[in-house]
């Protein structure tokens, strides 16, 4: 399994040799990958040439987990970043490509009876619903619909739904989604790459961030590290997976250190970066659509991971399982997450995962190979199920045919007497 030292900051060197992460070829120059890439896959070159010069060397934190990436081989990495940036068809639907129209927001309205999305209902799942609701639990019982005491999907059924209008917040939050703005002037504070994170919690207006982190990737300084006071009501803090409560929201605004909105948050982010920064995360469109942002240039390691398994295996892994597997080191040990915690680790495992690309190759190889024999097990599970209900099928057949010939006796083979 590969693994290197945990407790050992990692400083990476210019590689041997560079690979196409989509068909996992080998080559010895970046100018050899990008006349690959371009041949084989129709890659172009960026647009817009980004220099390293506009870079801020900051201070990288103070945390031995993390690698330094030295200044001479900045040029190295960004080479390696920049190849490696996904497709947009190798985004998965949950990044937006571009801001919600008319009609998608429309997509968000729920059915009066049924609550389904209209986006996913409509023209395929008809209208089922419940004119009451749920019995009290009563001990182990399942509780019943009271209207016609079954547990049933739906007792009343409609030719077609009756939807409502999206509610006014939700409607808000989705029409605020932007892109990154251009380059409008100069700007000092500008990386080329981001390394971010967010937390989340549940509002009732969907998902909220309630705070931020973003590292520049390059030099490990911390750009932004904020709580962010939600501005619609919360219905969970999530607590258990965002690390975060309310009393520390309340403290943070009572202090004056915590960001106004999620507007604000973005708007710091934006700050830093233009249309062409490389944005890095694990699982990002979450981070992107809480922050209501359209950015489609990032280097997710879910995707990255994932991909060089297979894009044909459902199968992902986490961030806290990457850094065991890869780096020997282990995240989110406390109560919940923590964002900037999960920015340094999203950033330590692309790192990891382009500069050691053959030791990526091995570990995928080796996920598959699992995969296939998870797949074969499973097959064969079925197999058998399938085998047993026939046989009992078969074995309710026979016996009622059997019974059937005992009561199909002939009249005329009955010994009668008269």
């Amino acid at each position: 399994m590969p693994n290197t030292a945990g407790s050992t900051r990692r400083r990476y060197s210019k590689p041997c040799k560079v690979a196409c992460l989509r068909c996992k070829r080998m080559f010895d120059s970046n100018a050899a990958l990008e006349q690959h890439r371009a041949a084989k896959h129709g890659d172009t070159p960026n647009a817009e040439h980004i220099t390293l010069m506009d870079v801020p060397v900051g201070k990288t934190a103070e945390n031995e987990r993390w690698s330094i990436i030295p200044i001479d081989e900045h040029r190295e990495q960004w080479d390696l970043l920049s190849q490696s940036c996904h497709s947009l068809s190798e985004l998965p639907q949950s990044y937006r490509r571009e801001k919600f129209s008319r009609d998608e927001i429309d997509g968000y309205s729920r059915c009066r009876n049924c609550k389904g999305v209209k986006r996913r209902v409509e023209g395929k799942i008809g209208c089922a619903y419940h004119t009451r609701g749920l019995s009290k639990k009563n001990g182990n019982e399942k509780p019943m619909y009271l209207c016609c005491n079954t547990k049933n999907a739906g007792c009343v059924t409609a030719t077609s739904h009756e939807y409502m209008p999206p509610g006014k917040l939700l409607s808000i939050k989705l029409q605020k989604f932007k892109a990154t703005p251009g380059r409008q002037y100069k700007n000092p504070r500008e990386c080329v790459a981001i390394a971010l994170d967010c937390e989340m919690v549940s509002t009732i207006a969907g998902q909220h961030p309630v705070s931020i982190s973003a590292i520049d990737y390059l030099t490990g300084s911390v750009l932004i590290n904020y709580l962010i006071k939600p501005s619609v009501r919360v219905l969970d803090w999530r607590t258990k997976f965002s690390g975060i409560t309310e009393a520390m929201v309340t403290e943070a605004v009572t202090n004056g250190t915590a960001l106004p909105h999620w507007e604000a948050a973005r708007a710091l982010l934006w700050t830093y970066m233009t249309p062409q920064t490389i944005l890095i995360g694990q699982s990002l469109s979450n981070d992107l659509n809480a922050l209501g942002m359209v950015h489609t240039r990032v280097v997710d390691s879910e995707i990255l991971t994932r991909h060089a398994v297979g894009k044909e295996f459902a199968r992902s892994w986490g961030l806290k399982r990457l850094c065991g597997l890869f780096l020997g080191i282990t995240i989110q040990e406390g109560e919940g997450h923590d964002s900037l915690e999960d920015a340094f680790a999203a950033r330590e495992v692309v790192l990891w995962c382009l500069n050691n690309t053959e030791k990526l190759a091995a570990w995928a190889e080796e996920q598959r190979n699992v995969l296939i024999q998870e797949q074969n097990a499973a097959k064969e599970r079925a197999k058998i199920k399938e085998a047993k209900k026939e046989a009992k099928g078969k074995a309710k057949e026979n016996e009622h045919l059997v019974q059937e010939k005992e009561n199909k006796q002939p009249a005329d083979s009955l010994d009668i007497e008269i």
